[in-house]
């Protein structure tokens, strides 16, 4: 099992003896050594590299992270908190929230991610969204709870269908928003 970056370098566990043509040394350049052979680095017995990746697929159309290098790391899936968890996490991020409407954000994302879960929904909306939520409440207390909603979900406003089925998920948790309305603006010819 080896590490190697994209321009060669190749990184070797505790153990694993390295060519003395390949170890590194003040004249290694671009990943190689002098003989264009590539540099091999030993690692350290504590090397750890910890790494979020999103999961495969829509909406993130990134790399399979456990495809890609899966036998090179120990990969470990870490799932969204439980509410009570979250609740604790949220709070400790936005500590001037009220405690209540957080307690209603956690329960709302626990809601969403549901939704993702039957496939009702793609987007995996997690903890970062909730606490984004919960510190704009902070900075903009006379926002609300509904225009801190509305600034989180607004992207997912140019999509119809998406804002109507999250308006009504708000909705049910008591939380009124402007995403999912039919709103329309028309300019006057003349003032």
């Amino acid at each position: 099992r080896f590490v190697r970056s994209v321009e060669g370098t190749q990184g070797t566990p505790p153990g694993v003896p390295v060519p003395a043509a390949a170890a590194a040394g003040p004249v290694a350049k671009a990943g190689r050594a002098p003989g264009g052979q590539a540099v091999v680095l030993p690692l350290h017995p504590e090397f750890r590299v910890i790494v979020l990746a999103n999961r495969p697929g829509h909406p993130f159309l990134g790399n399979d992270f456990f495809r890609e290098c899966g036998d090179v790391f120990a990969t470990h899936v870490v799932d969204n908190p439980e509410v009570s968890a979250e609740v604790a996490l949220v709070q400790s991020a936005a500590p001037g929230a009220p405690s209540a409407l957080v307690q209603r954000i956690s329960l709302l994302f626990a809601d969403l991610r549901a939704h993702v879960a039957q496939g009702l929904l793609t987007y995996p909306y997690s903890t970062r969204e909730a606490v984004q939520l919960a510190r704009h409440l902070e900075a903009f207390p006379e926002d609300g709870l509904a225009g801190a909603a509305d600034n989180v979900f607004a992207f997912d406003a140019h999509d119809p269908a998406l804002a109507a089925q999250l308006a009504a998920v708000l909705r049910r948790h008591g939380i009124p928003t402007g995403i999912g309305g039919r709103f329309r603006q028309a300019l006057a010819e003349r003032v």
